[in-house]
């Protein structure tokens, strides 16, 4: 019997009570909504009399009455009576004219003559009329609505996997575990506007991603959004129910209606093939288009059945980041507090039904300490997980969940961890699989291929271990200590971190103590160092004071080492040994006051026995123990202890690390504004705040400048102190929030004013820095200060690099300040005397000498000396020429640089001779120096042979540190000698056989945009020799990239085309120096003998490999792949060289190896061509198999897969030349290799899987 019939039948057996219920429950479904069912009792299956049966008010105001019958004879008649009834006013109450509709169901048939006669009735009094008989009835349930059928008449017309949008979001609402579907949409907009825009085009949009990251919300706010756009379209939801889904495609999408469907979780649709196949046709003037979910693990699988009917369009969703899990509780729930937040969004882990549950908490509790511990938010969200565990009733299923969620990933081809967890768990391998088999059945797990298991939720992970190894026993906590500790340590500390970080730590860590304290028992009393200290440093929290007792006694045990304090540096490091009494001490900044008292003790008592471990005990101190973005909640306590520790230990250990630790600390301490980094997982997140002024804060900083205070008193201090408040002054970024600027200034103000002294450079200036900080934040100070505190030394050298006064304030370019600074300047040294310059030559030593000039522009400062020194030569020449004696008398006290220095006296001396004279009269060590650049800047008038001797002398007798980095300054003494450039030349090259970092001076004569350089083939002419030594020297020993464009090379071969050979043979004295790697060598291609030259090469290079493994083969990959500029006649060039190669050598396999090694870094066209030309003329398969059809070493970021599918798509196009009997063995290797290659993407797509 057909499912119609069945209908059919049900139907006229109904009761005329029952009917009603069915009719009413129908036309709700149709549309008529607030039904008013007058003439059925509610709760009973029961009618009274009255009329109409039924009525809705529509839209417009007016009413739609509703009658039924189940009579079977004289039906017209019963119909008209009815329709009677419904227009006398005064038996419905209802005039006429407010009635727009009537709608008439019945169980039997009308003819065509009765059912005219009904309608004239009807349309006389103005009044629309519906009749639904057997046959539109039966048509409606069968094909519309099958939950009626189901429901009302108790007939399955399908498997109930069809269904409407609303019964979806429904069905999927009463998962616990699934975040609702029907809450406010938040953040995919731009991922909902592409897949809607996707729909336009394709007939199917798969939305992948991971357990949770709301793809099903993403699908349903997709069909929302296409509906309103295509309101001709049907939408429709399949829910997997695990049955076929055949007779429910039939029944609800064999009409021509168009459909956009909802498939979930398509992955788990046994029958997508086939729903895919169905909706593919397109019979009947179908149209219909899908979104389907599908997990991240199972998305190739879904490709390739998509790929088979024409594919479709993909989008991967991420998670939900802390971000936007807070904008969802703060527009949610009006939650606004950044503790709060940043606690939620933990808890959540991007699970947005997790951080509404957990916010639903907080706003009712009011209290951050109330989502602290989250158990009974974590057991009623996985409720459901658990009692469809509790269900299996297998402890081998409870097993598996608590295994998994140790490992996180399990392989079942890996012997090694397989075999760990028979040993370990005592569960059989092929149990425990099919235990892990059955949690994928449940969703618990994600399953790949049936070979590997991962648990995608990181919370559904911590839950399941807390469950199985603390809450309900299930495994002992033992079983991880004595197997796993300490060598998969990592894997402990993953699994309880976040168990104690989110449930009831308190009893946890009391379940794990005694498993604890016995492992530390039999460590101990096996003399297992190692391990004990890994125990301790894990699981220091079991027994805090049991851990500091094994501190101390360790330090107490340990001998002082000999420190040398000459070279004592303290620097951020955070590379903290672990395990270490270093870590384990760190640890307690998650303890209680007192604890974090002692672990500050213990810390520097290990730092008096080992000072060496500075840099390490400082980061603890500033980083771990230092401010966080919560430090004020708990009124600065554990800096304040840091502090105070420190202090009473410098008064009873006044050693000078303690001391330069302080300071140091206090120098970060002191600082207002801090970066804080939190780890979460893989990620990073850093986050710069500013302190919360306090009081407990600005006692804490008054305590620290106080300190800092006492230890200026001790001259050997001072220089410390003195550095640490400049720091403070000058770190605008760190030094930043005025209110706390405001409380330092109430004690720092005075002690700089009443303490430093104004006749000191150095002081003057931190005190200067000081004020302008003041001033920078609007912080009103004795302005006297400002003027008592510049002393000479000082004024000076606001006048050499300070701002001008100009400026007041406004902005000017570069040079218009310089203009200024210059201008007075002038201004400034107008009437100087001799003596009053040997005084500002005192004051600019002092600048440089003070250690505060460090801090300052040197350029700035060496600028404005120049400047002192032109406005001195353009008053007065002669004075300005023994300023200059008397200068290098005091033998350079300032570092003048002679090369920039020296231009100052162009044009400005009349006889250079007298300047000479000076500079060779002078006792300085860096005579030689000055001499070089005197005759740098000397006017070619003055140029004479006993001045070129003089270079020469200084060439050949000058340090390398004394001699010009330039070089085209030679060309102006080619006036007098002409081979003054290759005598220079020579004399270095004769230096270099000494040290060989006298090629240093011939570096400028290559660079390509010197003189020299674009002249090389004219000034070594007649000298091809000297010139290529020079190259080679200076390729051999440059420590800058050298003849990077190939431009020197492409020269020196115009007059050499050799000289390609003499590098081949020279290359391996260059393999030390890697800055000529990325050389460009297309010239050599560019050269007319290019085939020639190259040849040479190649059979050079060939000969060499003979008889030692070769460093020159680099070279060859070079002399082809670098082209930078791509030039294509360079490409056409190589290509018609190897084919001569292979044309002439291709029975030389070995000739083929280079050739072909060459070849694999082409593009796979090139690489094609030239194999096709190589099996054209050898066949023989043992050379073939040499051949490198590929490079040997390959580089990826993120999946190999795509790399993997690229060399199997080019060695398929390798495949196509091999189609002939002779390469059939080529052929069958090739194919070999393919299969290799697919093998290892489904092992990298495994591996991906369990990584993720």
């Amino acid at each position: 019997m057909s499912k119609i019939n069945q209908i059919q039948n049900k139907i006229r057996e109904l009761s005329g009570d029952v009917f009603q219920k069915v009719a009413d429950t129908y036309l709700h479904v149709k549309g008529y909504s607030n039904i008013n069912p007058l003439g059925s009792v509610i709760g009973a299956d029961k009618v009274r009399k009255g009329t109409p049966d039924s009525l809705c008010t529509l839209p417009n105001g007016k009413y739609a009455f509703f009658e039924y019958t189940t009579q079977q004879s004289n039906l017209y008649k019963k119909i008209i009576e009815d329709l009677e009834k419904c227009f006398d006013e005064g038996k419905t109450g209802i005039a006429v004219d407010l009635i727009d509709e009537v709608v008439y169901c019945h169980t039997s048939s009308l003819s065509a003559d009765e059912e005219k006669g009904i309608r004239k009735l009807c349309q006389d009094k103005g009044v629309n009329i519906n009749i639904f008989g057997i046959g539109p009835l039966s048509f409606d349930l069968y094909q519309k609505y099958p939950g009626i059928a189901r429901d009302l008449l108790g007939i399955e017309v399908d498997t109930g996997q069809v269904i409407t949008i609303e019964d979806f979001v429904s069905t999927y609402n009463k998962n616990a575990v699934a975040t609702p579907l029907d809450t406010q949409f938040h953040f995919r907009e731009e991922e909902v506007n592409t897949i809607v825009t996707a729909l336009e085009t394709t007939d199917l949009v798969v939305i992948s991603g991971r357990s949770g990251v709301g793809k099903s919300r993403i699908a349903i706010e997709c069909c929302h959004k296409f509906k309103q756009i295509h309101s001709d379209y049907e939408i429709r939801c399949i829910f997997n129910r695990g049955v076929s889904i055949f007779e429910d495609l039939a029944v609800h999408f064999s009409d021509s209606k168009p459909f956009l469907i909802f498939v979930d979780d398509a992955n788990r649709l046994n029958q997508l093939e086939y729903v895919l196949q169905w909706i593919h046709k397109q019979e009947f003037g179908r149209k219909i288009k899908i979104i389907a979910t599908v997990r991240d693990y199972a998305i190739e699988k879904i490709q390739n059945i998509a790929r088979q009917y024409g594919g479709g369009y993909e989008l991967e969703i991420n998670p939900l980041n802390d971000e936007q899990i807070s904008n969802l509780i703060e527009e949610e729930f009006e939650i606004k507090n950044g503790h709060y937040l940043e606690r939620i969004s933990e808890i959540a882990k991007g699970n947005p039904r997790l951080a509404i549950m957990a916010a639903k908490v907080a706003k009712r509790e009011n209290n951050l300490q109330s989502i602290r511990d989250v158990t009974m938010i974590y057991e009623e969200y996985y409720e459901s997980i658990k009692r469809d565990i509790d269900a299996l009733d297998d402890v081998n299923i409870k097993k598996a969940a608590g295994i998994v969620s140790f490992f996180r990933t399990i392989d079942f081809s890996n012997n090694d961890q397989m075999t760990s967890i028979e040993e370990a768990f005592s569960i059989p391998k092929y149990e425990f699989w099919e235990a892990v088999k059955k949690l994928h059945d449940i969703e618990v797990f994600d399953m790949y291929e049936n070979e590997a298991v991962r648990v995608s939720d990181q919370v559904l992970a911590t839950y399941l271990f807390y469950l199985t190894f603390f809450k309900e026993s299930i495994i002992d906590f033992s079983v991880l200590l004595n197997n796993f500790f300490p060598k998969r340590k990592q894997l402990i500390i993953d699994a309880i971190n976040p168990v104690l970080n989110s449930l009831n730590s308190k009893d946890i860590m009391e379940k794990m103590s005694s498993h604890v304290k016995n492992a530390l028992a039999i460590a101990k009393e096996k003399g297992d160092g190692e391990t004990t200290i890994e125990l301790y440093s894990v699981f220091w929290f079991i027994d805090r004071t049991s851990t500091l007792l094994f501190v101390r006694d360790s330090v107490n045990g340990l001998e002082p080492e000999g420190f040398d304090y000459k070279d004592f540096h303290i620097k951020k490091d955070n590379n903290i040994p672990k395990p270490s009494l270093l870590s384990i001490l760190s640890a307690f900044i998650s303890s209680e006051k007192e604890m974090f008292k002692m672990a500050n003790e213990l810390l520097l008592s290990l730092f008096d026995k080992r000072s060496s471990l500075a840099s390490y005990v400082y980061t603890i101190l500033t980083e771990t123990f230092g401010f966080d973005l919560d430090s004020h909640l708990f009124e600065y306590e554990h800096q304040h202890i840091v502090i105070d520790v420190l202090w009473n230990k410098i008064q009873t250990n006044k050693n000078d690390a303690l001391i330069k630790l302080f300071v140091k600390i206090a120098d970060n301490y002191l600082k207002t504004k801090f970066e804080s980094t939190d780890y979460h997982g893989k990620s990073v997140r850093f986050r710069n705040f500013e302190l919360y002024n306090s009081d407990a804060l600005n006692q804490l900083r008054t305590k620290i400048w106080n300190y800092i205070f006492e230890l200026y008193k001790n001259k050997e201090l001072r220089s410390e102190v003195l550095e640490m408040i400049y720091s403070y002054s000058s770190s605008r970024l760190d030094v930043c929030t005025t209110e706390i600027i405001q409380n330092d200034y109430i004690v720092l103000f005075p002690f700089v004013v009443n303490s430093f002294d104004k006749d000191s450079y150095l002081e003057c200036s931190i005190l200067q820095e000081y004020l302008d900080l003041l001033k920078d934040h609007k912080i009103e100070f004795d302005i006297k200060m400002q003027e008592k505190f510049k002393n000479e030394t000082y004024t000076l050298s606001e006048l050499l690099f300070g701002e001008p006064e100009e400026l007041d304030g406004e902005e000017f370019d570069y040079s218009k300040i310089t203009e200024m600074r210059n201008k007075r300047i002038r201004e400034h040294f107008r009437e100087y005397a001799p003596v009053d310059y040997l005084n500002f030559i005192s004051h600019c030593t002092e600048i440089i000498t003070s250690g505060f000039f460090k801090n300052r522009e040197e350029y700035r400062f060496y600028e404005g000396l120049f400047e002192v020194f032109r406005a001195l030569m353009d008053r007065d020449s002669e004075l300005g020429l023994k300023v200059f004696n008397e200068y290098l008398n005091l033998k350079d006290p300032l570092s003048i640089n002679p090369i920039t220095f020296m231009v100052i006296f162009n044009s400005k001396v009349g006889d250079y001779t007298s300047l000479l004279s000076i500079i060779q009269n002078s006792q300085l060590e860096s005579k030689n120096k000055w001499l070089f650049g005197y005759l740098f800047h000397l006017p070619d008038d003055f140029i004479k042979e006993e001045i070129v001797d003089l270079l020469l002398i200084l060439y050949k007798e000058a340090s390398l540190e004394h001699m010009p980095y330039q070089t085209d300054y030679l060309l102006k003494f080619t006036a007098i000698n002409k081979k003054l450039i290759t005598t220079v030349t020579a004399i270095l090259l004769e230096r270099t056989k000494v040290n060989k970092q006298f090629a240093g001076a011939l570096e400028m004569m290559f660079n390509p945009h010197t003189d020299i350089s674009k002249n090389l083939d004219v000034l070594f002419k007649d000298e091809v020799h000297l010139l290529k030594q020079a190259y080679f020297s200076t390729l051999e020993n440059s420590h800058h990239h050298f003849d990077y464009d190939g431009s020197n090379l492409s020269k020196i071969l115009k007059m050499d085309s050799k000289f390609i050979l003499e590098l081949v043979k020279r290359y391996e004295a260059l393999q030390h120096n890697r800055y000529h790697d990325q050389n460009d060598y297309s010239c050599v291609w560019l050269h007319e003998e290019c085939d020639e030259i190259m040849e040479e090469v190649v059979l050079s290079i060939f000969e060499h490999e003979k008889t030692r493994y070769s460093y020159r083969e680099p070279l060859l990959d070079s002399i082809f792949l670098r082209n930078r500029k791509e030039n294509v006649l360079v490409i056409e060039r190589q290509d018609c060289f190897l084919r001569k190669m292979i044309q002439k050598f291709n029975s030389n396999i070995e000739i083929m190896r280079m050739v072909f090694h060459v070849a694999s870094h082409f593009s796979a066209s090139r690489r094609l061509s030239l194999l096709q030309e190589f099996l054209f003329y050898n066949k023989e398969h043992s050379h073939f198999r040499k051949l490198s059809l590929e490079e040997s070493t390959q580089s990826w970021s993120g999946s190999e897969v795509p790399l993997l599918q690229q060399r199997i798509a080019y060695l398929e196009s390798v495949l196509g030349l091999l189609n002939s009997v002779d390469l059939l063995e080529h052929k069958h290797g090739i194919e070999g290799f393919i299969k290799y290659l697919l093998n290892k993407i489904e092992q990298e797509k495994k591996r991906e899987f369990l990584d993720d």
